[in-house]
């Protein structure tokens, strides 16, 4: 049910509507009352994306054209975007750092009422970042460049770890029952968020952009080790939860880019970067912990039902 009031209903158009975030932002933003429109680069995304109430928009987000192409038809004055170095970067530092300077200078030129910028939290705190950990450093270098470029109107939001990381088929870790893993140790605490919850935040700022103009927001709704994920499973399954690693750490060290591998062993190390879990709340009342979060999801990776019959 939608939270924000509006006489007229704004456009909102979400770059790279199809991944683990955007999909999510999507469902949040049409929850709360916005058109929303959203990009793919296939016919798969669309139908997705149709599924959900979502206008598609064959673009590719990563280059000018397409993003001016889906501006243009979408005539969406909202935009939210994101940068990719992992994804459709692939590591490359110099690749991604361009690909947000042509998605911050083409929003510019279109002249919107707002553009929402999702980065990653620690960019505040490079002194303490391992310099391999290339990612939030490129986010670091997009949210400088959006501050210096004097948009009209533009936010930033910083959202901890996504708890959609415990199910993602797409990196070989499917959420089964029984069993929760990660690439950190089970004992290490982090910060976690929804993503449909950094939707909920994106409305937030999309409804007032003169109040939120220039601002960042931590996105972050509780700290907890994978054990404590786990529990969180259990109680609404009632089923036992084993709690694991994904991969040794021979072998992760291995497996996974070294930007990944180093801010794990960050984390592992004690490393937690700020985050403001109390003030997201005060903004974001319902923002889901791990069992509201297991309810939102409703199955497994495999289709399967994660509530336990009544």
């Amino acid at each position: 049910m939608a939270t924000t009031k509006f006489s007229i209903t704004p456009k909102v158009l979400v770059l790279c509507a199809t991944g683990k975030a955007g999909f999510n932002v999507c469902k949040a933003l049409v929850d709360e009352g916005f058109e929303v429109h959203g990009t793919t680069r296939s016919d798969r995304g669309s139908e997705a994306l149709l599924k959900i109430g979502v206008t598609a928009h064959i673009a590719n987000y990563t280059t000018s054209e397409g993003i001016e192409m889906a501006i243009a038809s979408s005539g969406a004055k909202l935009v939210w975007g994101m940068n990719d170095l992992i994804g459709a970067a692939k590591g490359d530092v110099a690749k991604a750092n361009k690909m947000a300077r042509d998605m911050i200078d083409t929003c510019k030129r279109a002249d919107l009422d707002h553009f929402c910028l999702m980065t990653v939290i620690g960019i505040d705190e490079l002194d303490q970042v391992d310099e391999r950990s290339k990612h939030i450093y490129s986010n670091a270098y997009a949210r400088d460049y959006l501050q210096e470029s004097a948009m009209k109107s533009y936010s930033v939001l910083q959202p901890a770890m996504f708890m959609e990381n415990f199910n993602d088929k797409k990196n070989f870790n499917p959420l089964k029952k029984g069993s929760l893993k990660m690439l950190c140790s089970p004992d290490v605490p982090c910060k976690w968020v929804a993503c449909y919850d950094i939707g909920k935040m994106a409305a937030l700022h999309f409804s007032d952009p003169a109040a939120w103009h220039g601002k960042s927001t931590h996105c972050g709704s509780v700290v907890a080790t994978v054990n404590q994920a786990g529990e969180a499973l259990t109680a609404v399954t009632g089923t036992p939860t084993k709690c694991g690693m994904m991969m040794p750490r021979c072998i992760r060290r291995l497996m996974i880019p070294a930007d990944i591998e180093a801010m794990i062993s960050q984390f592992e190390g004690g490393f937690i970067p700020a985050s403001d879990i109390d003030a997201f709340k005060a903004l974001v009342p319902d923002a889901m912990d791990f069992e509201a979060w297991f309810r939102y999801i409703e199955v497994y990776s495999n289709g399967a039902k994660i509530a336990a019959a009544k």
